[in-house]
């Protein structure tokens, strides 16, 4: 998976055909942009032949071993526009609502210690994005 870093500021929450359709950006600063909210995905990588690797800086997110991603979400009753802000090029945010393709990941088999961490009140929307469990499934649709 490839990830850039743009202006956090130019998202929003994003209602379509009336209505609000959440998603989630890769966290790449210091802080979420306004209205959204964090959760996180602990990858338990393979621990034989793992080939991690990243260019350029990830912050906060961590690659080593295994893998920390960090995620912002954008949940109902946030602050929205009718469409993802237009950064130069095509891009893809993870969504459960009309997703339209997945990454999956084929975690550590023996001893998996995968973890979730997510508000109480956005919990079930993150994992719609971004499964739970022994390996992962990211939800991804096309915003512009």
């Amino acid at each position: 998976m490839f990830f850039c870093r743009v202006n956090g500021a130019a998202f929003r929450g994003v209602t379509q055909s009336g209505s609000f359709r959440p998603y989630a950006v890769l966290k790449l600063g210091a802080n979420c942009p306004n209205g959204s909210q964090e959760f996180s995905r602990r990858f338990d990588n393979e621990d034989d032949s793992n080939n991690n690797s990243f260019s350029g800086t990830i912050f906060p997110n961590v690659s080593d071993s295994n893998t920390l991603l960090r995620f912002c979400l954008f949940a109902p009753g946030v602050a929205t526009t009718t469409a993802f802000p237009n950064v130069g090029f095509s891009y893809l945010v993870f969504s459960g609502v009309d997703s339209s393709g997945f990454f999956h990941t084929d975690d550590e088999d023996d001893s998996n210690n995968n973890s979730y961490s997510a508000a109480a009140g956005i919990s079930s929307i993150a994992q719609s994005m971004v499964s739970a469990g022994s390996n992962t499934t990211l939800n991804v649709r096309i915003a512009r």
